[in-house]
């Protein structure tokens, strides 16, 4: 009778055992399921991550300015250009668009005195305007070496009204009647000997005191500069004083709207004068 119960108590210890060891085992592979799936995890996480570093590492420059474009057009064709053009935009980002379209414009004139210049009483024409800026001057054109012919154009229409009296004409009749420089551009002799074609009386001076120039700007007259290197330019160029208040002059610079729409003083530009016209019916 003994002997039976002591089996019992065997196959039950046996069967105890079995059971911690199942229970032992599937904690085990639990604990490894949880482990393995925490590593993926992790793995998931940082594979993420790592378009996100790429992305900003190839994020785009910034767009450029039009501006800008254009610049870089210019100075990748620079061969392409007339050897002062590059020097004048440096010394004048007016002329950028005028610079940017000079492959594609033809050497033309494309329009005349507009309505809103004709009502003005001495009107500003720039050199390089698209009207007549592209046609060819000396070794170069218009808008970059035309500041003579120009200059003449403004005065000559002012005072007799004159529709035909553009620059590009000014500059022609300079061209062919040899009032034109080779490597030294517009001659003085052109700003006197013309007018008496269109009976415009004209006087010179080689220096004028403020007193002067406000003497005969008061009486209606217009007044064309030489000037030297400074303000307005590096080597020579051409002027029209049209007005003063005291002595702040008003100039129409022909290379420069942003000159022409202030007031200079006369001491800080009396040194760069070198000789002077006046005009008058």
């Amino acid at each position: 009778m003994d002997h039976e119960p002591g089996q019992w108590r065997e196959a039950r210890r046996r069967q105890r055992n079995r059971r911690v060891a199942a229970a032992v085992l599937t904690a085990t592979l639990a604990a490894s399921l949880f482990f393995f799936y925490e590593a993926d995890k992790w793995r998931l996480q940082e594979t993420s991550v790592i378009p996100a570093a790429v992305r900003v590492v190839e994020k785009p420059e910034p767009t450029k300015t039009p501006e800008e474009r254009k610049l870089e057009r210019i100075y990748k064709n620079s061969s392409r250009y007339p050897k002062d053009l590059l020097p004048a935009l440096e010394r004048n980002p007016e002329i950028l668009d005028f610079a940017a379209a000079y492959l594609t414009s033809e050497p033309e004139v494309k329009g005349g005195i507009s309505d809103k210049e004709s009502r003005q009483k001495a009107p500003l024409f720039i050199q390089w305007d698209e009207r007549w800026g592209y046609v060819p001057y000396g070794n170069s054109n218009i808008g970059i070496s035309g500041c003579g012919p120009t200059c003449l154009s403004m005065v000559l229409y002012s005072i007799t009204r004159d529709k035909s009296l553009t620059p590009d004409f000014m500059a022609k009749r300079a061209m062919e009647e040899g009032y034109y420089v080779d490597g030294e551009g517009t001659s003085w002799l052109f700003m006197s000997d013309i007018c008496k074609d269109y009976e415009v009386k004209v006087s010179q001076f080689p220096y004028m005191g403020i007193e002067e120039i406000e003497k005969e700007l008061d009486a209606e007259k217009l007044i064309i500069c030489a000037m030297g290197p400074g303000d307005f330019t590096d080597a020579g160029h051409f002027i029209v004083i049209r007005g003063h208040y005291g002595n702040q002059l008003v100039i129409n610079d022909p290379f420069s709207r942003r000159n022409s729409t202030k007031t200079w003083d006369y001491d800080r530009i009396a040194s760069q004068i070198q000789k002077c016209w006046v005009y008058e019916k």
